[in-house]
């Protein structure tokens, strides 16, 4: 059985909800810490359950002023857990107690933001959510342990993230056995093999036609919804492109489109794709 922690958790999406469930189970939560800057509608399912298990949260704009500091303070946390959080907490906060972070990606390769719509981007056959010590740099503390999944040829950013969200409390269940000790401390990653993505905004969800199919599908599936999109234009009016599939029976240029039977097909640098589903 997992060691009991008093726990402070940081999150900010429906997706953490497994795994406040787990840690509420075997553990206790006595505050959750969410962003002032997300809308009802994303935070709602996790107000209502936080509400229903009569769980403090508080959300604000910037989790390091000193008000949020000293309401994490009060309530003694032995254990802060991330996931799914847009802010990164400093020194103030993590001086409190230990930390850990359910990151997304397979680090050290995979740090920053974002990432599980990069992995589908370059193509990726599987992915990693690391857990690791968080300390002031940004996804490099030590690891604690991996999780490996799949990525299929017919997932999407949608799919991707509710594997995830299943996977986590599997791993945080091997998490908590290790930290259980005090003296455990991790594997060290080793920075200089380490890769940083950025923060993608809805202006990068632009199609370059001049790409092969398969990276072009890639962004496509990347940026489904509830991402903003993948995008073109279509007689001057801008197109999102939900789903797409190769298809080799049509030779088109780059950018140039042709409407069949309905359907809608678009030239890239080495055959075709088929326009599936798409929204204005």
């Amino acid at each position: 059985m997992p060691a009991k922690f008093k726990v402070a958790f940081f999150t900010y999406h429906p997706s953490a909800l497994r795994l406040l469930k787990f840690f509420q189970k075997v553990s206790s939560i006595r505050l959750v810490i969410l962003p002032a800057t997300r809308d009802a509608i994303t935070l709602s399912p996790v107000i209502l359950w936080l509400r229903e298990n009569n769980i403090s949260y508080l959300k604000t704009k910037n989790c390091n002023e000193q008000t949020v500091v000293q309401r994490v303070q009060k309530v003694h946390p032995d254990l802060m857990v991330i996931f799914n959080f847009p802010q990164i907490l400093k020194k103030d906060l993590l001086i409190i107690s230990r930390t850990i972070n359910f990151h997304p990606g397979d680090l050290p390769k995979y740090r920053g933001a974002h990432v599980l719509n990069w992995a589908l981007i370059n193509g990726e056959k599987r992915i990693a959510i690391t857990c690791h010590f968080v300390n002031e740099q940004i996804d490099a503390g030590n690891i604690i342990a991996k999780k490996y999944i799949r990525v299929n040829a017919v997932d999407d950013i949608g799919s991707l993230s509710k594997k995830v969200a299943q996977a986590v409390p599997i791993l945080a269940q091997v998490v908590l056995k290790k930290i259980a000790n005090p003296n455990f401390s991790g594997q060290r990653q080793n920075l200089k093999k380490s890769t940083y993505f950025k923060r993608r905004k809805p202006e990068d969800g632009e199609i370059d036609w001049n790409q092969n199919s398969q990276n072009i599908l890639n962004l496509v599936r990347a940026l489904a919804q509830p991402w903003p999109g993948a995008f073109t234009y279509l007689k001057r009016k801008k197109i999102i492109i939900e789903k797409a599939k190769i298809v080799r029976t049509l030779n088109l240029k780059p950018g140039e489109y042709q409407t069949k039977d309905k359907k809608i097909y678009f030239g890239t640098n080495d055959c075709t794709l088929e326009v599936i589903k798409f929204r204005k």
